[in-house]
């Protein structure tokens, strides 16, 4: 049952039995939550300085049939045109209802129509606009006609001379262009060659084998074939199912929309132009930043609304109005009836920045631009401001910004620096610096342009341009435009049909260096872009050691509309912080085992994830230093590790095209488009067609691996010492030869193998489940998401007799399941790594899982005495498994399971309830009605004696603690065996939810003391003010009396928190804790302080070690811009108090270290010595382990060091053993 990604923050399920429709589904989309100012959507400003250039034609060069040309017709489909009667003559209709092209049927291979109607990729060819192309990626087209059942989008209306320059076979502009070959494939006429004019909103074909001449009104021999009005029908019965990237469902309707519909309730957008038809400073502010979707988030909270100016009806699609970001986009040029084609007569680019940037600072426009009044945009200081600048690089002069000083004789004006910044912004100085990086190389810069080093008093283009877009964009990017808030970043395009020109300089245009120095990623703080701490002197700016990342490419079309679609995506979903810790691992060496820090970094903006293995040493204080790089993955491994996956009969495949089944291509060409194998050799690390490269048209990556944000790191290297008998030894030895292996899940579906010694990946493996999402995910329009960002665990277990090694994973929020993998051998992989998937198709009951599964040993029964064990993987039921997603695959009645999963199924079998695998259900408790989410955490596994599961504890999002009795053996009846143990309330009587899994530990007097903290952070709502409520961390015992009542927090004894000024720690007070006897008490208790302001919560899963339980807390913040921390506790797991410096437990005892940043993972302990004391006279001595407790991704010292209580050590017993010696000489025999 994979969730779908609707509206909205929580999704509900509207239909099926009373009790499922009632229960609201978890939103798992957001890896963001909790973050520092994720609450605040961004504000993203739109520059458009628009010029006659912007018009002008998308596509030079001559036609190729088996080239696909984007615009508004699908390049894949052909078209027809209504024709009427006109003096006996049949003419194109040119009457507003009816006169667009339409399509008829489906295009061959080579795009081709049989002579009898016109290729959709031959009109995009012929008369798109590069402004259309903007406004294909940014709104879905200007639409001419917009209908509930109808949408008919015009191309850019051309200038015609009347304001300006007349485009009708303008050479430089837009071109008469030839067909030379293919006319009777491409169009119905039967010309050999064919000439396309275009001019203002008219297609004008005639015989190329004529001269050209005419004008747009009196065309002649140029229009004899026909003038076409340039517009198109899309998102129709026919067009709306098949083409995704534009067309959207609206109820039965389809609508083509943008990047502003699609990601509309996660920015602001506004867009600043110039005036239309006059020659003025500056620009103009055509529409402040305001949420055109169909919510919308005010401060101070944030919390969601209706959004009474939404700029489309949700329902239709329908554009509400002709004000708004989406009318700014698609006016120019025809806004004005008496005046279209009119475009800005001057388009000052640098002016226009300062202005929005002077926007964005709150202030009031220059002087000089008018008398507009504008509001302050900026809702909270951690908003996030972009900037996105499109224009034709060098259109006019643009130099009157502060700090201009004229050179002599040039008639310019000087403007003063401005002093509403500090120090105050100079544009001269700031241009200066950037050409200072640009020309020398003892910067860093590998491919130095000494012509740049006096860039600001460089021109640009035959107008006499600047590059003060460059240094404003630097500026604006170094530093923030205003006390408190953040700095601006910059995307930049150049939108010129004469940029490719051979007399156009081939200097960087002051966009593209815009682009640059207002787009990298500062990671270092250092402000140059060429010196990461890497070492690469691209990583920071560029994706492919070319162009800059944020750069825009006007003369690329498509790779121009996927990166537009990026810009406003990636705002989105960029945090404050650059980048954030992803996943980390390190342990200290042990026997045969070296010291490891795998660790990693994620950009949630480009959804990329860089890993890494250092070297590490301990502080004095049990901080990490950080050593030397011992290697660094950035999943461009040459060659290519070996990916598989499963084929239809369950056995391991290698991933390649002509190993796919049918179904498995169609996944990969699912139109029929015939790019199926490259979308798998994209899938695979191939960047051939990432847009940006001839013929791309696929996402571009950044460098680096796909972020599983969700996901964890597994070493494997030798197999312990801890498991009995003769098979697992010689199990042991022969892993002692194999590779040490790093496992990890990375967002494009993959689980990858990574040897850890030299950090080169060996294989991979794409779960079947995956397969369909993962074949598209290369798509520009949607984001996919991250697909595999499930955890995972390995273990060494028993499997049809023979000892294995086995790593399982959940899939995480793309499908619902779990697989397993045999990795005894990564060498042999390929053979015999497939053991099975498990997923929602196999039982409706299965969830999305994050969490890791567990791996236990079960007793089946048996016979005459003899039990029977069998080895199982252990996974909860995880989140959203009540989502109606299909036939069989949604359950008949809420309810919470866990499933255990035979690691002995033979490949290619069915999954058999009870037989290979078995469902323990556990009831739905919720007294506070049906508004809450139900949700299992991972099971905590208990053994007996024997090794054998016990039992098994499970809590759930009510805060029910249940203990489920597992030593019976099956079938494990559903009403049989299950106990209530404990519900987590707060003192008002709320439940409290438990996310985490349980940590167990023995109780004195019997049974077992249950550790686990209260909360959730998994959806955005958990950080809404409402969800600061009132969490804990609790101790239970569990006596294992079945008769026993359901204990609550009365049963418990309180631990005191105290919060001493200044301090960054707490003190741990409460009353003694009886375990047994007279006053017992069943456990203690945790309450967090402040949470209505801080929003401290328990989400990550406690550690024990040596008596102690350590743990962290995320605090979240109430208000929408706090910054986010993190509180680490250890505790003497039965008293609840902390211990001194060294070891001593007692009342009073300050823990709870208060850590800048937010926790993504518990904490990890490395032991750093043990302390042993004098010997008694029977050989026995005490000791104290002393250990860190590190919470890794945290700056600065993010540990504590601990002690333990005292242990045992030395003789811990005596015995006499009256034949030792006979004992001892036999031994030797």
């Amino acid at each position: 049952m994979t969730a779908h990604r609707l509206p909205g923050l929580l999704i509900w399920l509207m239909a099926g039995a009373h009790a499922l429709a009632a229960s609201p589904l978890v939103d798992l989309s957001r890896a963001d939550t909790g973050l520092h100012g994720a609450r605040v959507p961004a504000n993203v400003l739109l520059n458009l300085s628009l010029s006659h250039a912007a018009a002008g034609a998308a596509y030079e060069g001559d036609y190729v049939a088996t080239h696909v040309y984007a615009g508004y017709f699908d390049a894949r489909m052909c078209y027809s045109y209504p024709y009427r009667s006109s003096g006996g003559v049949n003419l194109p209709d040119w009457r507003v209802s009816t006169a667009y092209f339409s399509a008829s049927k489906v295009a061959d291979a080579r795009h081709g129509c049989g002579g009898d109607s016109f290729s959709g990729n031959f009109l995009n060819w012929a008369g798109a606009s590069l402004l259309d192309i903007v406004r294909y990626a940014l709104t879905g087209g200007d639409r001419v006609i917009d209908e509930v059942r109808k949408t008919v989008l015009q191309r850019a209306y051309l200038p015609d001379g009347h304001n300006g320059v007349d485009f009708y076979a303008h050479p430089d502009y837009f071109p008469r262009k030839l067909l030379r070959a293919g006319v009777r494939e491409a169009t119905p006429f039967l010309v050999e060659q064919l000439s396309i004019i275009s001019c203002r909103n008219r297609l004008l074909f005639g015989d190329g084998a004529q001269p050209p001449g005419g004008s747009c009104e009196d065309p002649g021999k140029a229009g004899a074939l026909g003038v076409f009005l340039a517009r198109v029908q899309v998102c129709d019965g026919t067009d709306g199912p098949v083409r995704a990237e534009l067309c959207m469902a609206y109820g039965k309707h389809y609508k083509p929309v943008g990047a502003l519909q699609r990601e509309g309730q996660r920015v602001r957008v506004g867009v600043f132009g110039h005036a239309s038809g006059v020659a003025a400073y500056g620009g103009v502010l055509w529409a402040p930043l305001a949420y055109a979707g169909a919510q919308r988030w005010s401060a101070p909270d944030f919390l969601p609304q209706d959004n009474l100016d939404a700029e489309w009806n949700l329902a239709t699609g329908v554009y509400a109005g002709s004000k708004g970001v989406i009318a700014a986009i698609n006016a120019p040029g025809r806004s004005d009836e008496a005046s279209q084609g009119a475009y800005a007569a001057a388009a000052p680019q640098a002016e226009l920045l300062y202005e929005s940037l002077r926007y964005l600072q709150g202030r009031q426009a220059s002087t000089v631009a008018g008398s507009a009044s504008w509001s302050d945009p900026r809702q909270a200081s951690c908003q996030r401001q972009v900037v996105l600048t499109l224009g034709d690089a060098g259109a006019a002069p643009d130099r009157y910004v502060p700090g201009h000083v004229p050179a002599p004789d040039s008639g310019e004006r000087a403007r003063g620096a401005d002093a509403y910044a500090t120090p105050p912004f100079d544009v001269t100085a700031w241009t200066r610096a950037v050409g200072a990086l640009e020309s020398d190389g003892a910067q860093g810069n590998p491919q130095p342009l000494p012509a740049l080093a006096a860039l600001d008093r460089l021109n640009y283009g035959q107008h006499g341009a600047s590059y003060y877009a460059a240094g404003l964009a630097y500026w604006s990017h170094r530093q923030a435009l205003r006390a408190g808030g953040l700095p601006v970043e910059h995307y930049a395009g150049n939108l010129s049909a004469m940029a490719s020109r051979p007399d156009v300089p081939a200097l960087p245009t002051p966009l593209l260096l815009a682009a640059k120095y207002g787009g990298f990623a500062d990671e270092n703080g250092d402000g140059n872009p060429f010196r990461a701490s890497t070492g690469d002197a691209y990583l920071e700016w560029s994706v492919d050691g070319r162009w800059p990342g944020h750069y825009l490419p006007g003369n690329d079309p498509p790779a121009l509309i996927a990166l537009l679609r990026a810009a406003v995506r990636q705002a989105g979903r960029a945090t404050v912080a650059a980048s954030i810790a992803g996943p980390s691992l390190m342990a200290l060496a042990s026997g045969a085992e070296q010291a490891y820090w795998f660790r990693s970094q994620i950009n949630l903006a480009d959804g990329v994830m860089r890993v890494a293995r250092d070297a590490f040493q301990l502080g004095a204080d049990g901080g990490v230093l950080a050593g030397k790089a011992v290697w660094r993955l950035d999943g461009e491994a040459v060659p290519k590790p070996a990916v598989h996956t499963l084929d239809a009969q369950g056995a391991l495949m290698p991933l390649a095209w002509d190993r796919l089944d049918t179904q498995q291509r169609s996944a990969f060409d699912p139109d029929g488009d015939g790019q199926g194998p490259a979308r798998l050799a994209y899938l695979l690390g191939d960047r051939a067609h990432e847009v940006g490269q001839p013929g791309g048209f696929l996402r571009r990556r950044a460098a680096g691996l796909a972020a599983a944000p969700h996901g964890n790191l597994v070493y494997v290297g030798t197999p312990g010492l801890g498991l009995p008998g003769l098979d697992y030894l010689q199990h042991r030895q022969r892993a002692q030869q194999r590779r040490k292996m790093l496992y990890l899940a990375t967002g494009d579906g993959l689980l990858r193998g990574v040897d850890a010694g030299s950090g080169s990946e060996q294989f991979a493996y794409l779960p079947q489940a995956l397969l369909a999402k993962a074949a598209l995910a290369g798509g520009t329009a949607v984001d996919a998401g991250s697909l595999l960002d499930g955890a995972a665990a390995s273990a060494e277990v028993l499997v049809a007799g023979r000892w294995k090694t086995v790593l399982a994973a959940g899939m995480g929020a793309a499908a619902q399941g779990v697989f397993a993998l045999d990795i005894s051998d990564p060498a042999r992989f390929a053979e015999e790594g497939a053991l099975w998937e498990f997923t929602d198709r196999d039982d409706a009951m299965m969830g999305n899982i994050r969490a890791p599964p567990g791996f236990a040993r079960l007793n089946m029964g048996g016979k005459q005495g003899k039990p029977v064990y069998r080895d199982m993987l252990v996974v909860a039921s995880g989140y959203n498994n009540t989502q109606d997603d299909g036939k069989d695959r949604s359950p008949t009645s809420p309810a919470a399971a866990i499933f255990l999963l035979a690691l002995d199924k033979p490949r290619g079998t069915p999954w058999l309830l009870g037989s290979n695998y078995f469902r323990l259900k556990l009831p739905l408790r919720d007294d506070e009605g049906a508004s809450n989410a139900h949700a299992l955490a991972p099971p905590a596994l208990v053994v007996g004696n024997d090794g054998a599961l016990a039992y098994l504890y499970a809590a759930d999002l009510q805060g029910n603690i249940w203990r489920i009795d597992m030593a019976t053996g099956p079938p494990w009846k559903d009403d049989v065996g299950r106990k209530l143990v404990f519900v987590a309330r707060d003192a008002q009587g709320r439940r409290q939810s438990v996310t985490q899994q349980l940590k167990v530990a023995y109780a004195p007097g019997g049974g077992y003391l249950l550790l686990f903290g209260t909360g959730k952070l998994v959806e955005a709502a958990d950080t809404w003010p409402a969800a600061l409520l009132p969490q804990s961390f609790y101790a239970v015992h569990d006596d294992l009396n079945e008769q026993a009542p359901t204990r609550g927090r009365d049963d418990l004894a309180a631990r005191t928190v105290g919060v001493a000024a200044g301090a960054d720690s707490l003190a741990i007070d409460g009353g003694e804790v009886r375990h047994t006897g007279a006053g017992a008490r069943h456990g203690w208790y945790l309450d967090f302080v402040a949470t209505e302001k801080t929003g401290e919560r328990s989400v990550h899963g406690a550690v024990l070690a040596a008596g102690r339980v350590a743990f962290n807390t995320v605090l979240p913040g109430r208000d929408a811009c706090a910054r986010p921390a993190t509180r680490l506790y250890v505790l003497d797991v039965l008293s609840g108090f902390a211990a001194d410096a060294v070891g001593t437990v007692r009342a009073g005892e300050q823990t709870g270290k208060l850590l800048d940043g937010l926790a993504r993972a518990p904490p990890q302990l490395l032991e750093l010595g043990r302390q042993l004391g004098a010997a008694g006279a029977t050989g026995r001595a005490e000791g104290r382990k002393q250990f860190a407790v590190v919470q890794p991704g945290m700056p600065g010292v993010a540990a504590v060091k601990a002690a333990s209580g005292a242990l045992p050590a030395k003789r811990l017993g005596w015995r006499e053993v009256a034949n030792w010696r006979e004992l001892h000489e036999a031994a030797k025999k």
